[in-house]
Parts: structure tokens; C-alpha cells; sequence
């Protein structure tokens, strides 16, 4: 189903509510007569008590009544007020547009506090959020185009927000991507795969990642091709290395510029 901003998605039973409010309200109306009435007392007893036909004492009385009186009905108004708050409650509105994607509750259900009833999909742009190490997020700039990978399909992302705090769980930080036109069909909670290209200053040589071959003590070697008055012949070479990618490594060690490596 398709719903707008503000749409009721759930209301609670809130008949027994409704009553309460009626009753709340039948209180107040009975107040204000008792009041309507303790302000002509009050107002009867100023004029005897001027004439000096009252003795003060029923002229404070009767003022003190219409007090107690105008604070029941103060009480009484706050009594509505809080009915009012609760029914307000007892339904839950759409935050956003969207789709409702799916229902764990039917209606008539009794459901605990805090249990999921549906689940509401935005209709607006997909966002993305993933954890980063926080050096790798002080490098990221809001606005800046990243290509992300969903379900084996690249797709490209505008940075929107990077958190200022550290997530005390995983000790990352969270950053949120907006995915640009032509995702429609990414589906909601989706794995996203985020690529960052990470200069490291230093000299080697990039190789292919089938020129390694392990060495001994956890070490890696690759083979050289090396052109001698006979036929050629291959080298074993140690290397380091420095940084591994998708299909490559960037290495250092015994190589030289021109040299040609042994891939499988």
C-alpha cells in the first residue's frame, strides 16, 4: 500500500478513551455552573459586607469557595488535556511517504510495547548508511560521488553526512549515502559494498595478483623472467607486500622497472 506523509497507519481500541473524555468533560461543564454560582455568592457577601450587614468571616469563606472551586476546574480542563494526549497517542501517523512493505500485526491483535507492526519503505531517494574506520571517514568529503556495489550491481552515490561521533560498539563511524537516479530497483536492507582508493606514498611495483606465489616463513616470492645467452630462465624473487586490491598488489623487493613476472 501507498501512503502520504501524516496517513494513520494504526490506531489502538480507544473507545474506553473516548468515554473518559465524555465523563472529563461533564466534570468540567459541572465546575463551571459551581463556579458561575460562587462568583454571585462572592459577589452578593462584597456588597452586605459593605453595608455592614456580614460579617467577614462569611465574606472569606465565600471566597475561599470560589477558589477551591476554580482550581477543580483548572484540574478538571488537565484531566481533558491528558485524554487528549493519549488519543493522540493511540495512533501512528506516516513520518514520510511510502510504501508499506510489510505487516506483522492483523487487525484486533494485542501487541506489546515497542513490538514492530509494519514496516515503512521511504518512496524518496534510497539512502545508505555503513560503518568506516575513523581514519577512513576523516578523509571523506559531504558531496563527494562514490560508486557502491548492491547486489553485484555498481551504483553511483553522493556522500550526504558523515557522523561526528564514533560508535562505541563497533568503533566506526556511520556514514549516509543518496543513491542517484536509476536504483529504483534496489530493495530495502540490501548489503552495499563501498571501495576507497587509498594513496600510499613509497616506490614498488604494482603486479598481478596470480604473479605471487607463497614463500617460506609466511614470506611471498614472484618469478622473473630473465633472458641469458641460452633460453630464458625464471628467478625467484622476494617481495613485500604493501597493499593488496581486487586483482592486484602493490609490492617492493628485488624487481626492476621492465622486468617481466610469471603470472598463473
Amino acid at each position: 500500500d501507498v501512503v502520504e506523509a501524516g496517513a494513520v497507519l494504526a490506531r489502538l481500541d480507544a473507545r474506553e478513551l473516548r468515554s473518559q473524555r465524555r465523563q472529563a468533560l461533564a466534570e468540567v461543564r459541572r465546575i463551571q455552573a459551581q463556579l458561575a454560582l460562587a462568583k454571585v455568592t462572592t459577589q452578593r457577601r462584597n456588597k452586605l459586607h459593605a453595608a455592614d450587614q456580614l460579617a467577614p468571616q462569611e465574606l472569606d469563606e465565600a471566597v475561599y469557595s470560589e477558589e477551591a472551586i476554580a482550581a477543580g476546574l483548572e484540574s478538571a480542563r488537565a484531566a481533558v488535556e491528558n485524554i487528549d494526549v493519549r488519543l493522540e497517542l493511540s495512533e501512528i501517523h506516516a513520518p514520510y511517504g511510502g510504501i508499506i512493505e510489510e505487516r506483522f500485526a492483523d487487525e484486533g491483535t494485542v501487541v506489546s510495547p515497542g513490538a514492530p507492526i509494519l514496516r515503512l519503505v521511504e518512496d524518496a531517494a534510497l539512502e545508505v548508511q555503513m560503518g568506516v574506520p575513523p581514519d577512513v571517514a576523516s578523509g571523506l568529503v559531504p558531496g563527494s560521488i562514490h560508486p557502491l556495489v548492491i547486489d553485484g550491481t555498481e551504483y553511483t552515490a553522493r556522500l550526504h553526512t558523515v557522523l561526528p561521533t564514533v560508535e562505541t560498539d563497533t568503533r566506526t563511524v556511520r556514514v549516509i549515502f543518496r543513491l542517484a537516479e536509476g536504483a529504483e530497483g534496489v530493495r530495502a536492507g540490501s548489503l552495499a559494498r563501498l571501495t576507497l582508493e587509498t594513496r600510499v606514498p613509497g616506490e614498488g611495483f604494482w603486479l598481478p595478483l596470480s604473479a605471487l606465489a607463497e614463500s617460506r616463513r609466511g614470506l611471498w616470492s614472484t618469478y622473473v623472467v630473465v633472458d641469458g645467452e641460452g633460453a630464458p630462465s625464471v628467478e625467484r624473487r622476494q617481495v613485500e607486500v604493501v597493499h593488496a586490491a581486487a586483482d592486484r598488489v602493490f609490492v617492493r623487493g628485488a624487481l626492476r622497472s621492465g622486468e617481466r613476472v610469471v603470472t598463473t
